[in-house]
């Protein structure tokens, strides 16, 4: 009777901390995207989408900025730090993942520091794809590398035709 109980006890502590273990990579903020960009303060302001490829494997790639050069949404040229990624053109939730091997399978935020051009590649976190219509694309995301690089919150950009 005992080692029966010492069992279940054990399994019970296994799957306990099995489920703790299993905490998801992202926790959205209900906010405007914002966060930071190579220690530099950014906050989603403008962007747009594009949509290409074939129906079935069609891709949808955005790009978000804090300030324009000239025009707004499809004709704005982005000034400043940016957040760009692309993504299948489908609603649904995307894990962020690196491979260098697979990069082709890779989904990675690009945090892009204008200074320098650098891209950070956000390996940690996730993009959720709410809506897309024939003229938006809505989601949120939670992206990050470090204390210096990282965005939270939510997008809404128009598809440029």
């Amino acid at each position: 009777m005992r080692t029966s109980s010492l069992l279940i006890i054990s399994m019970a502590i296994l799957f306990s901390c099995k489920d703790e273990d299993e905490k998801p990579s992202h926790t959205f903020k209900n906010q405007n995207l914002s966060g930071k960009i190579g220690n530099t303060s950014w906050a989603f302001n403008d962007g747009y989408a594009d949509v290409y490829g074939l129906e079935e494997e069609s891709q949808v790639s955005v790009d978000l900025f804090q300030e324009a050069e000239d025009g707004e949404g499809c004709s704005a040229l982005a000034k400043g730090n940016e957040v760009l990624f692309t993504l299948p053109n489908k609603v649904g939730l995307y894990t962020l993942k690196f491979e260098l091997n697979d990069f082709e399978n890779s989904v990675v935020v690009n945090l892009f520091e204008e200074e320098g051009y650098v891209n950070h590649l956000a390996p940690t976190g996730a993009i959720e794809i709410l809506s897309i219509s024939e003229t938006q694309v809505s989601g949120r995301i939670d992206a990050r590398i470090d204390d210096e690089s990282f965005v939270n919150g939510n997008f809404t950009v128009n598809i440029c035709k």
